[in-house]
């Protein structure tokens, strides 16, 4: 047997919580407590009937454990900031997000603002048709392609870009790697008149990664100039480019924080008449993220343990 509920990280997403040798563990996946534009956030363990909270939570989400909460609506507020200030600059802003619910989240809240240029690349284009067309649960919000304007290919690309006028283009890849964001940032890391704008996180060695490591040099020291590896797959060749344009960075994470998971497992230890739960797996996290969501969590488990690839845990 199994209990579902909406997890709040993209439209669809859910938690579910197997019983089996009468316990029930409680896997998470990816959850969010706040709100988004394209989805509310989870109410886990508030809608978890009495009857299966969890012995066992198998699988937690550790990637915003640095943070406690999330400031989800004021970095939006500062990225709309940014966005219209450097369109008033007349320049063409490159926000790379993720395909799934981050891409739409940016353009939703940009609409919200009352920006009308907004050019969509790459698949994010696909899913807000489907998020358009299908909720699967009351948690996934309505969701338009209205006011929308969808990039087709490379041609359609340079049209815009010889236009010369200010735009903003929501794109794939989420991390700089590969699809239509390579395009422009060949055409534009280079230029005064872009800027690239990041809303989400990114591994250290991804391109997003390097540019976010000169973000923060450039902090330091503004007159310095610096260049950025890329490494195109489609020739296996490296370029290299001089960074002239603007850099951003906001944290629209879809993820919830530590402090967060810290009062949903006190809630649920609460509701056990104050029974420790069985055990706890940290997941979905480097070793760091583990160790320190392990000194919270340990207070609300017999047993917390790192759920390392192969690991193999008893439920007996």
């Amino acid at each position: 047997k199994a209990f579902f509920g909406p997890a709040g990280h993209v439209p669809g997403a859910f938690y579910a919580i197997i019983k089996a040798n009468e316990k029930n563990i409680l896997f998470m996946g990816d959850v969010c407590w706040h709100h988004q534009e394209v989805v509310a956030g989870s109410e886990i363990p508030d809608d978890i009937p009495d009857s299966w909270l969890p012995d066992i939570i198998a699988i937690t989400d550790l990637t915003g454990v640095a943070e406690s909460t999330s400031d989800y609506e004021l970095e939006e507020s500062r990225m709309v900031e940014y966005v219209l200030k450097a369109l008033g600059e007349g320049k063409k802003i490159i926000i790379p997000a993720f395909a799934i619910a981050r891409g739409q989240n940016v353009v939703q809240r940009l609409k919200k603002a009352g920006i009308s240029n907004i050019y969509v690349d790459g698949s994010i284009k696909e899913y807000f048709k489907i998020f358009e067309q299908t909720r699967w649960s009351p948690k996934d919000k309505e969701v338009s392609c209205q006011g929308i304007n969808f990039i087709n290919g490379r041609q359609e690309r340079k049209d815009l870009l010889a236009q010369n006028q200010p735009i903003v283009v929501v794109t794939t890849a989420g991390m700089g790697d590969g699809g239509p964001v390579r395009y422009w940032m060949e055409e534009g890391l280079e230029r005064e008149d872009f800027a690239f704008v990041g809303v989400g996180y990114a591994t250290p060695e991804s391109t997003l990664g390097k540019l976010y490591n000169i973000l923060e040099k450039r902090k330091k020291n503004p007159d310095k100039k610096m260049r950025v590896k890329i490494e195109d797959d489609r020739t296996g060749k490296t370029q290299r480019y001089w960074v002239t344009a603007d850099l951003a960075k906001f944290r629209l994470s879809g993820h919830g924080g530590l402090g967060e998971l810290t009062q949903m497992c006190e809630k649920i230890v609460q509701r056990r008449n104050g029974k420790k739960m069985l055990a706890i797996g940290l997941t979905h996290g480097n070793r760091r993220s583990k160790a320190k969501a392990s000194i919270f969590l340990s207070d609300y488990a017999e047993t917390v343990y790192y759920g390392d690839p192969g690991m193999i845990f008893s439920v007996n």
